[in-house]
C-alpha cells in the first residue's frame, strides 16, 4: 500500500497546467493538448486524497474552471472543429480532438466535484 501523495504536488501540477495553458494560448492552434489532458488527469487523481486542500487552493480551482470556461467559450463562439485540430494528428484529427476535449472536460469536472464534496 502506497502512502497518499503530498498535498504540495497538487499545487505543483496545477501551476504546470497553468503554464501549459499560457503556452498553448500563445503558440498552439489547438486549445486542448495531450500534455494539458495529462496534467488534468493527474489533478483529478490527486484531488480525492486532498479534497479540502484542493477546495482551498486557488490554483487548483483555477485550472479546472479554466478548462470548463474554455470549452464553454468555444461552444458560445460556435468555433468550427477545423480551427481546433492539431495538425500533427493527421487523418485521425477528429478522433483526437474528441478524445482531448472529452478528457479535459471530464477531468476538470472530476476535480471540481471532488473538491466541492470534501
Amino acid at each position: 500500500q502506497c502512502p497518499p501523495p503530498p498535498a504540495a504536488l497538487l499545487d505543483l501540477i496545477a501551476t504546470e497546467l497553468l503554464r501549459e495553458e499560457d503556452h498553448v494560448r500563445k503558440t498552439a492552434p489547438a486549445p486542448f493538448t495531450t500534455q494539458m489532458c495529462l496534467y488534468l488527469h493527474a489533478l483529478a487523481v490527486l484531488v480525492p486524497h486532498h479534497a479540502k486542500h484542493s477546495a482551498q487552493s486557488p490554483t487548483v480551482r483555477a485550472c479546472a474552471l479554466a478548462q470548463l470556461l474554455k470549452a464553454q467559450r468555444l461552444l458560445l463562439d460556435e468555433t468550427r472543429p477545423v480551427k481546433l485540430h492539431d495538425v500533427s494528428d493527421g487523418q485521425d484529427r477528429n478522433m483526437w480532438l474528441f478524445v482531448r476535449v472529452t478528457s479535459a472536460i471530464r477531468s476538470a469536472l472530476q476535480v471540481v466535484l471532488a473538491s466541492w464534496l470534501s
